[in-house]
């Protein structure tokens, strides 16, 4: 995530989607929503079954930087072809979400820039994260501050 000096003007993203939002896109009810620091909200659903603790997750984080900023660091780290080694590895351009968006990390989490702020969706144990992703990226930017 990025760090900006003028987080104060930043939009609480526990406000940007609501519970019934992230439950449909999630497609299942939601147990929890926690505010992080100032700038992120996370929402845990239920386990996927009685003996299983596997819970869906998303989160989302803001935070306001410029766009070059947002295009020099639309990268991933993960595991490099030599054992003990990692690589950058490039986001994948995604349209139609924001002025620009980038899908990382295989589709798990999506950072959006529109207007100096970023988005920043991550989530875990999802059907489809890149679909729910966008779909909570476009609600979101509908409520942020003109």
């Amino acid at each position: 995530m990025f760090v900006s000096n003028a987080s104060a003007q930043l939009p609480n993203p526990c406000a940007l989607v609501t519970n019934a939002e992230v439950a449909k896109s999630v497609g299942d009810k939601i147990q929890s929503r926690t505010a992080g620091d100032p700038h992120s909200c996370t929402w845990n659903g239920v386990p996927y079954g009685t003996f299983m603790t596997t819970t869906p997750t998303l989160t989302l984080d803001v935070s306001q930087v410029t766009e070059a900023q947002f295009r020099r660091n639309a990268f991933s780290i993960v595991p490099g072809a030599e054992p003990g080694t990692m690589e950058r590895e490039a986001g994948v351009l995604v349209k139609h979400v924001g002025t620009v968006a980038y899908s990382l990390v295989s589709g798990q989490e999506l950072i959006v820039w529109y207007r100096g702020i970023m988005l920043d969706v991550s989530s875990s144990a999802l059907v489809s994260p890149l679909e729910t992703a966008k779909a909570l990226a476009k609600i979101a930017l509908t409520r942020l501050p003109r």
